[in-house]
This record gives C-alpha cells, structure tokens and sequence, in this order.
C-alpha cells in the first residue's frame, strides 16, 4: 500500500442536499488526495431507490464548486462513478458469493421477517436478528430443497440476496483514527446484498466499487463504522484482503449545544444553516452562501473541527494542504461553534481585495437603483469592512450614505435634548458650516473639541447623521457625505 499511488473517494448518496458534514469528509478527501498528488473520485452511490431525490448531484456538485473543491477523475460531462449504472460488476461478484455459498437467496416475506422477530421477542430477545441461528428457521438457500427453489424462481417468487455471517468469529480491523476494533461476528446479522428488485444494497456495491477503483484510503464520518465488519468478511470472502484500503473515521459535529449529533433540526433552532447552499425541492431553504458567509471562511472553519490546529487558525488550502496529518484529528467529537464560523467570516472579509468588495457592492447598489462613483463606493466598503460578519451585510451597514435618515430618529433625539445640547449641536453646526477644507483631519479636531465639553453632543451627531448609534469612525462617515449633505442632516433636527 505504501508504493501505491494515493486514491480516495467522495460517495454521496442523492439522497437529499450536502449537509456540512459531508463537506467536511469530501474536504479532508480533497485535501489527502491534494498532499500526496493523488487521484480524487466522486462516485454516486445512488443504490436506495426509494430515498432518491431528483436533483441531489447536481446540487452536490454545485455546492463543492462553490466551495471551490475540484475532482480530478471526470469523463465527459457527467459522474465516471454511478452506481446504478454499474450493476453489471455487482452481479458478477454476487454469483461468486453464491457459488462459494457466502452468499445465498432468501425467499422470506414480510410476514415471515416479523413472525421471526415477534417469536424471539417473546423469549426475551431484545433485538432479534436473521443470523446463524435463525436462517435454519426461514425460507432461504440452507433450508428449501433444490426442487423447492426451483419452484419459486419458476414462479418468480419475489427474493432477495443475503450474506451468509460465520458464527462466533473475532473480526479485528484498523482504523488510522481509533486504533485497533474487535467485533464477534455473532452480534452481526445476514445483511441483505442485493434488495429484492434486484439493486445492490451500500454494503456490496461500495466493497466492490473501493476495489475495482484501487481505492487506498477511505475518509469518512463515524456513523459509517459499523458498518466495518460486514465489509471486511466480504473482503475476505471474495479474496479482496490484500486491497483492503485504510479507514480513516472522522468524529462526530454535535450539535452547538454539545448534546447529540449535529441534526437539522437543532440547527433551526439556532436560525444556523446545515446546507452550503440555497436548496430547492419542497420549500427553499438557504444554504451558508445566501446568509453570507464567504466560501473560504466556511472551509477554514470546517477545516479545524475535530483536527489538532496548535492554536493556529486561518488556514487558505495551500496551508491545509501542507499542514494536514492523520496523526491530528482529533478522537473525540467537537460542537458546531457558530460564533466561530462568524469570527472566521469577519476575518476573511477583511481580507478580500477593494475590488471584490467593489464588485459586490456595486452590483448590491444596482439593484437598488443607487449609482455612485467608483471612489466614494470604495471609501464607504473601506470605512464598514472590518465592522462587517456578512458580505450581505454590507447594506445594512451603509444605508445611511445613500438615505437620509428617517424622520423617527430626529423626533426620538428631540425627546432626549434640552436647551444645552440643542445650543452646543447649533455650535458644532456652525463650526463645520466655517470649515473651507472639508477633511477628515479638520472634521476630527472640531468633533474632540465638543468630547471634551460637559454635554458630549457627538452621540447625538451621530444619530443625526447615521440614524444610528454605533457605526465607524464618525469623522470618516462626515468627510465621505461631505459638507451640504452633512448640514444638511443637522439641520433637520433644528427645523422639522
């Protein structure tokens, strides 16, 4: 395995829309594949019919575009890996199992299945299985003569096809993660391989697929760990052993709370997006990306949950790449820390360049009807940048250099003035009326000079203003509006 070159994996099912915990298997996917120069495979596990939700690829694709997490083994214009388009291996391989009797048919109904369940049940068995003890009970391959079976494929009785478990085995296997498990096959049961409309299930079709792919290494969350020993006694049975890959199971995202797995559903309570992007099917649901969050800032904070970061934090992907080790993710499981995401997305947008925030400013005012000069755009997203979580915030942080504050402000500021305040904001009034050079500089010395008075008006120049009480420097936002939309906003309060 070590000569080998490196081969990973991302398998969605379509299931539904990519949840962040699938973003970040793909992007540790991404990144392994990335550090050792290797090959980086989406396949579509598209095998549970019934769970199938029409337009889950695309979305999955157009989510890890944004994302900006590229695959390298393509064909065409669409998935090189499709299950439901592979049927073909997955049978060749089922006969194999059957010839070898690892495998074998089971003709039982649903009635069967829950006379069986409902029978150990009543003898104290809490969690009744179709394993080594009761297969010699059911209708399948070990219990029906060869005249019977051929009677109910005759008949085209419905079957499906099960994997036949040893009894009182010690399946051992490694996880690069968690060390060393043992699992006694007798806790295990006879997992179905091929459903009875004749689609393999996940536990084959994914065996068979890492196999033919040369897959090496498997990256995936640890709700798929029990999964493991079925896998390993298939791999044994089709004489797969010396390709089994190493598993790598990530820890569990709980919840913000810390209390269970991250779910959806806790997740609305805390009004926090589980999807990258705006998802459409029965309603629309908004993804990080319709919030505003930044796509980088998003991997970055993805980047970090659950791995040993030694107190760094900002991470572009050159540095994942170069930084990631098995040897640092962490075993235990780690919350979802939104306020962390949101500190990591402040942080980004105070690194992107003037002209990308141009760019979606300009496009934001557009909208609106509002158009500005280049330089003033500039100016106002330079003065708000560090203020802003959220690219869409950007409006809400600007509005007041494109509207004049509403009337409410000017009645509610009347209500906390007395003959002083309205005197020494007249004052101020007129010292910015005198002022021939209208800068930042000068703006800033007559603002200091009214601080120091006893009745500190700049609050209520602020509000005047802005109509807001907290903003950046006022100075700044003075000099941007300039001298006849500023007095003109002073002298609103005087007149109205």
């Amino acid at each position: 395995m070590k000569n080998k070159k490196i081969i990973v994996r991302f398998a969605p099912s379509p299931t539904g829309p990519l949840h962040i915990g699938g973003v970040r298997t793909v992007l540790y996917n991404y990144i392994f594949y990335k550090k050792y120069d290797g090959k980086f495979i989406l396949r579509i596990e598209d095998t549970d019919e019934l769970r199938y939700v029409y337009n889950s690829e695309k979305y999955i694709v157009r989510s890890l575009n944004w994302l900006g997490i590229k695959f390298n083994h393509f064909k065409g214009n669409f998935f090189l890996y499709k299950q439901s388009n592979r049927k073909y291996y997955y049978d060749y391989y089922i006969l194999k199992l059957i010839k070898s009797k690892n495998a074998y048919y089971a003709f039982d109904t649903e009635s069967d299945l829950d006379n069986m369940k409902n029978y150990l049940k009543s003898y104290g068995n809490k969690s009744p299985k179709y394993n080594y003890i009761t297969r010699n009970m059911m209708k399948n391959s070990f219990t029906l003569s060869f005249s019977k079976k051929k009677i109910m494929f005759s008949l085209e009785t419905s079957y499906v096809i099960r994997l036949k478990i040893p009894s009182n085995v010690f399946i051992k296997f490694k996880d690069l993660i968690k060390g060393f498990i043992n699992v006694n096959s007798s806790n295990l049961d006879d997992k179905v391989l091929i459903k009875s409309t004749g689609i393999p299930t996940y536990h084959i079709a994914n065996v068979i697929d890492d196999y033919l792919m040369n897959v090496t290494h498997v990256i995936r969350g640890d709700e798929w760990l029990p999964s493991m020993p079925i896998h390993f006694i298939i791999y044994k049975y089709l004489n797969f052993y010396n390709y089994i890959p190493e598993f790598l199971h990530l820890p569990l995202l709980l919840n913000p709370n810390s209390k269970g797995k991250l779910s959806k559903r806790l997740l609305d309570k805390y009004n926090i997006s589980i999807f990258p992007i705006k998802w459409k099917h029965n309603k629309i649901i908004k993804g990080y990306k319709d919030v505003g969050y930044l796509p980088d800032a998003l991997i970055n904070f993805i980047f970090l949950l659950g791995l040993n970061s030694e107190n760094l934090e900002i991470f572009d992907k050159d540095l994942m790449i170069n930084y990631f080790s098995i040897n640092k993710i962490n075993k235990s499981s780690i919350n979802f820390n939104i306020n962390k995401l949101n500190w990591f997305n402040q942080n980004y947008i105070k690194k992107k360049s003037d002209q990308f925030i141009f760019d979606f400013f300009f496009i934001l005012l557009k909208d609106k009807s509002i158009f500005y000069n280049t330089n003033l755009i500039l100016k106002i997203c330079n003065l708000v940048k560090s203020r802003v979580f959220f690219i869409n915030d950007f409006w809400n942080k600007t509005f007041y250099f494109f509207n004049t504050p509403n009337f409410f402000y000017y009645n509610l500021l009347r209500k906390k003035t007395n003959a002083y305040v309205s005197y020494y904001l007249k004052l101020f009034f007129d010292e910015l009326d005198l002022l021939n050079s209208f800068f930042f500089l000068r703006i800033k010395s007559i603002l200091n000079s009214f601080k120091s008075d006893k009745f500190n008006i700049v609050k209520f120049v602020r509000t005047l203003i802005t109509g807001s009480a907290f903003g950046p420097d006022l100075s700044s936002i003075i000099e941007v509006l300039g001298k006849r939309e500023s007095l003109l906003r002073l002298n609103i309060f005087f007149y109205f």
